[in-house]
C-alpha cells in the first residue's frame, strides 16, 4: 500500500480524512509525511539487495466515479515526496517502479507521467463508466503510452483490449492461454472475443 492508503483507511479513516482536509490540513499532512517518513526507509533497507528488480507500489486512489483524492490536494500532499522516492530508487538503485491504481484515475495521469513510474497497472479502469468517460480514459492511458510509460491493464471487455493493447495475455485460471497482438490473435478472422471463448474454460470453479 502506499502513503495515502495506509493513512486514509488504517490511520485516519476516509469520513475523518475528508474533515480534517478541511479542518487541520496540517495534521493530514504530518501524518502523511510520517507514513512517507516509513515507506522510505523501507525502500532504502531493500533497495539494494541483488535480487529485487524493482517496486510494485499499490494504491487504490479511485472510485468509478473519480478519485478518492483531489487533483489539487494530490499535487500540495503527495507530488513531491512520490517524485523523489521514485528519483531515489531509480537514480540512485536502478530499480523499476511500477504503479498500481483502480478505479477512475483520469485526473491524476498526469501526475503519474510526471512522477516518473516505469509502468502503470490497473483493473478494469473503465468498468461501470458512461461511454464518454470511457473514451476519456482510454485517450489518457495512450497519453501515458506515448510519453513512455508502459501500462498493465487487466481487462475483461474484450473491445477495450483490443483498443489499447499493443499485446494481449489471455489468462485461464491463473495460467497464459494465448498470448499475441491483436493482429496475431485475430488472423483467422475471429473477433477477440471469439478468440478468448475458444481457449478459455467455460466451466465456472468455486
Amino acid at each position: 500500500s502506499g502513503v495515502f492508503e495506509i493513512s486514509a483507511e488504517a490511520l485516519l479513516g476516509f469520513d475523518n480524512m475528508s474533515y480534517l482536509l478541511a479542518d487541520d490540513p496540517r495534521l493530514v499532512e504530518a501524518v502523511f509525511n510520517r507514513v512517507g517518513g516509513t515507506l522510505d526507509a523501507f525502500y532504502r533497507n531493500v533497495a539494494g539487495l541483488d535480487n529485487l528488480g524493482g517496486f510494485f507500489q499499490g494504491e487504490d486512489l479511485g472510485f468509478k466515479t473519480g478519485p478518492l483524492i483531489g487533483p489539487a490536494a494530490f499535487r500540495d500532499l503527495f507530488l513531491e515526496a512520490n517524485k523523489e522516492r521514485v528519483r531515489s530508487v531509480k537514480g540512485r538503485h536502478g530499480k523499476k517502479v511500477v504503479k498500481h491504481c483502480c478505479g477512475n484515475i483520469a485526473m491524476l495521469l498526469d501526475f503519474f507521467v510526471e512522477i516518473g513510474f516505469d509502468a502503470y497497472q490497473s483493473i478494469q479502469p473503465t468498468a461501470g463508466m458512461d461511454p464518454h468517460s470511457r473514451r476519456s480514459v482510454w485517450s489518457l492511458v495512450r497519453d501515458l503510452r506515448d510519453a513512455g510509460v508502459s501500462v498493465l491493464l487487466t481487462t475483461h471487455l474484450m473491445d477495450e483490449a483490443a483498443e489499447l493493447a499493443d499485446r494481449i495475455w489471455i489468462i485461464d485460471h491463473g495460467r497464459i492461454a494465448l498470448s499475441g497482438t491483436l493482429t496475431e490473435l485475430t488472423a483467422d478472422g475471429g473477433s477477440l472475443e471469439d478468440v478468448f471463448l475458444a481457449h478459455t474454460d467455460s466451466r465456472m470453479r468455486p
